[in-house]
This record gives C-alpha cells, structure tokens and sequence, in this order.
C-alpha cells in the first residue's frame, strides 16, 4: 500500500513539472505572421538580413524602403536592391 502512494506521488510531481515546462516553454513561440519587422527574430523578421548587410557593407548606409522603387530611383545611383516579401508587385515605372 505504501509503494502505491509513493508511485502516486511520483506521477504527479512528474505531471506537476510537465505542466510547468508547458508554461514556460509558452513564452517562446515564434509569430508566423509575414511582418518582415527588421526589429524581430521571428522567421518573418528580417533582423539577420539587416545585420548581414551592414556587414557586408559597413561604410554604406542602408536605407529601408517601405514605398515603392519609382519614387527613390532619381535621389540613388549606383544602389544595391535586396528585396525581402512574398511576391515583388512592380508596374512599369518601377
């Protein structure tokens, strides 16, 4: 009888620290949400591609266009274009 209680016991403090670990494995979840914020590590987030650019090009600046290309296109010259989206919707102007 005592062994029973003491397996009984045993499955609940194993359920107790299942149910914590679900809650605190909660706070880590990634939005998979197409946000493309250069301010987030979520898989959608284009923090990495950030950091990557200003490494590869540390004396530049890098200038985030959130418009469309027609209206840049006579202040830049000699540019780079990195596009980061699920479809590149251009017109004829751009």
């Amino acid at each position: 009888m005592n062994n029973r209680k003491n397996l009984i016991a045993a499955g609940a403090i194993l359920l107790l620290l299942i149910g914590m670990y679900a809650l605190w494995q909660q706070g880590t979840r990634y939005d998979w949400n197409e946000q493309y914020d250069d301010t987030k590590q979520d898989p959608y987030g284009t923090q990495v591609l950030r950091h990557l650019l200003k490494g590869y090009f540390p004396n530049e600046e890098l200038i985030v266009l959130e418009d469309s290309l027609k209206n840049m296109l006579p202040d830049v010259q000699g540019a780079n274009y990195v596009f980061a989206g699920g479809g590149m919707y251009m017109d004829s102007l751009d």
